[in-house]
């Protein structure tokens, strides 16, 4: 018997729950977009056809690819009025979701170890290799509700970073 459906998208958190052994599953954004201003600097950020596409290894093991088949990039800073633009493929990440507890029930935990790649077109990513390890943890709640907690550490190209992030979904 196979478990319930339950993509990592599109909430914030990631879900300790994996794909069964031997299926295979595919969570995609067809169209995505982000805007951010820091003083002076704006910056917008368009991806299309960005995949995840998980495949069960074990019933306790799912590995992923995280592929982002094209980006488009624009920062303006309003001092210079200077426009850099880049555009492409981005970098590939891949990850490894172990369970540790509750795969099969209302409560569960489990670990995801992760490198991003520097496989970007030039102007879209950092060059590096980056990665870390996140602590997953999904309880249902009473209704409809889901409580996600991710909390682990990366390393990024200049330094270690923790972090935490909560989330509920219904």
């Amino acid at each position: 018997m196979l478990r319930d459906f339950d993509p990592d998208r599109p909430d914030k958190t990631n879900s300790p729950h994996t794909v069964d052994a031997g299926h295979f599953q595919i969570e995609a954004d067809l169209l995505a977009f982000t805007h951010t201003k820091d003083g002076v600097l704006r910056s917008e950020n368009w991806t299309w056809a960005n995949a995840n596409l998980r495949i069960g290894l074990t019933n306790w093991a799912d590995l992923q690819l995280l592929i982002p088949f094209h980006e488009s990039n624009r920062e303006k800073d309003s001092s210079t009025h200077s426009t850099d633009r880049a555009s492409g493929i981005g970098d590939l990440g891949v990850v490894l979701k172990t369970n540790l507890w509750g795969d099969d029930s209302d409560s569960a935990g489990g670990l995801e170890f992760f490198v991003k790649t520097p496989t970007a077109s030039h102007g879209l990513g950092n060059g590096k290799v980056e990665g870390g390890v996140i602590f997953l943890v999904d309880t249902k709640l009473p209704g409809d509700f889901d409580f996600g907690f991710n909390s682990g550490v990366t390393r990024g190209a200049d330094d270690l970073q923790p972090f935490l992030g909560v989330s509920y979904r219904f």
